[in-house]
């Protein structure tokens, strides 16, 4: 399943980071800059590419991003799925003080993982083609308290973090 990643149309340079973060970490995804494109001119063009999929980051107050999908179905149109992805608190590589994004999609994590939020590991198990029982080069680790479910995603071989959010699905 290929992806094509964007953002809404007026991004800010969180929304950007946002984008490039996920293009580098969702197996053959490719980011683009949106532009003024309309939405049925960004799904032609994805159809024209050969994605079947696509992903629109739309950014929120700051540091908080809601990550939208689309699908490619019967006749050849683009229908939003009914879940959506809200990140929030979001501290990433440049908060880090990291100059670049870990590449080695696919991110790979463990069976534990669902135990600890499983419509949440579920949910990123299959929009953000994260493997389980494989090690790769992109670790996934997920916390839970009563009420927030956190992820932290970090390059395996150094164990440096490189991304944290607390993520919750919306419907």
């Amino acid at each position: 399943m290929s992806t094509l990643i964007t953002t809404s149309r007026k991004p800010d340079d969180f929304g950007r980071r946002i984008a490039r973060i996920l293009s580098h970490i969702i197996p053959d995804s490719k980011r683009i800059n949106r532009g003024r494109h309309s939405f049925q001119t960004l799904f032609d063009t994805a159809e024209s590419m050969g994605y079947d999929r696509v992903i629109i980051v739309r950014t929120k107050f700051g540091h908080s991003a809601i990550l939208d999908f689309y699908k490619l179905g019967e006749g050849g149109t683009y229908e939003k799925e009914e879940l959506m992805l809200y990140f929030w608190d979001v501290i990433d590589h440049k908060i880090y003080g990291w100059n670049r994004i870990p590449g080695g999609a696919p991110i790979s994590t463990s069976k534990q993982v669902e135990e600890v939020d499983k419509e949440v590991a579920l949910a990123l198990q299959d929009k953000l083609g994260i493997v389980c029982d494989r090690v790769t080069s992109i670790g996934l680790l997920m916390d839970r308290d009563e009420d927030t479910t956190y992820i932290t995603l970090v390059e395996t071989k150094s164990k440096k973090p490189f991304f944290y959010a607390k993520v919750k699905i919306v419907r």
